[in-house]
């Protein structure tokens, strides 16, 4: 997380097909949430990003990779 600048829900959110290893590349387009419901439970759900900031795609250094 350090080595790439994602928020916590971005990186947990991450998706393999968001990794590009001959570019070198994540792309930042999905987001883990939690909800907490009184009535449905407790339960996390994989959504797309609210704003056009959360879609975003970042360098991949040797540390990340």
């Amino acid at each position: 997380m350090i080595n790439t600048g994602l928020r916590v829900s971005e990186l947990t959110g991450l998706r393999w097909h968001a990794v590009d290893f001959e570019n070198n590349t994540l792309s930042s387009n999905h987001t883990l949430v939690y909800y907490n419901h009184r009535t449905n439970g407790c339960y996390f759900n994989i959504n797309t990003s609210k704003t056009k900031s959360g879609y975003r795609t970042i360098p991949m250094n040797d540390d990340v990779k």
